[in-house]
């Protein structure tokens, strides 16, 4: 099984080049909001512009030898934390266990870091995050199920076009699933409804009436 693909427009790359064994010197780079960039570097490349964009606002993911910079909106932000929100409520309806981890820098090996929206875990003493959630308002950009395939984490939700997809890991590859495994009962109809709510205390009241 492959992994599976975001149907995303291919962004173009933009190069960029350093003498061998001298210091990465870059001017970060301008991303408008909502918008991304890709970037052929390396590691220390990615280190570069990870340190120098840190508070700004702009997310940087690495996967071999590819760096995506997106500049994050406030209705991104706004999208993230009510998804988060609704899954930790849920878990507290259901009486259920949970972590929620939000969006701390994952690296493997030199080979991909990500930071993700939002994370959990449900099982005490875990610490990679078995559900890493996603907003995609942005088109183009490195695919998020092949980033989490290198740990690989259980599931990935991806919010897209005001749609929530359930993504779960099986064998070699992400399938998308009708329901989640990690959060049973939580419905997608829920998120689709609440994302872009504005009034949190109003939102939370009104979900807990639905459940």
């Amino acid at each position: 099984m492959s992994v599976a693909r975001n149907a995303a427009a291919p962004v173009a790359r933009r190069a960029v080049s350093r003498r061998p064994g001298t210091k990465v010197a870059v001017k970060p780079p301008v991303v408008p909001a909502n918008q991304v960039m890709l970037l052929d570097g390396d590691w220390e490349l990615y280190r570069t512009l990870d340190a120098e964009l840190t508070g700004t606002g702009v997310s940087v993911t690495y996967l071999e030898g590819v760096i995506e910079v997106i500049s994050i909106s406030p209705l991104h932000e706004l999208i993230k934390i009510n998804i988060g929100d609704l899954v930790a409520h849920y878990m507290l309806h259901r009486k259920l266990f949970y972590g929620r981890q939000g969006g701390p820098t994952r690296k493997l090996k030199k080979k991909v870091a990500a930071e993700p929206d939002d994370s959990f875990i449900f099982e005490r003493g875990r610490i990679l995050p078995q559900l890493v959630i996603e907003v995609a308002l942005t088109s183009g950009g490195l695919d998020k199920l092949q980033v989490w395939a290198c740990w690989p984490v259980e599931e990935v939700w991806i919010w897209k076009k005001g749609k929530l997809h359930f993504y779960r890991w099986q064998d070699d590859g992400y399938a998308e699933q009708k329901e989640s495994t990690l959060v049973p009962g939580f419905k997608k109809e829920w998120a689709e409804r609440f994302a872009e709510c504005r009034e949190t205390s109003d939102m939370i009241r009104e979900f807990r009436a639905l459940l």
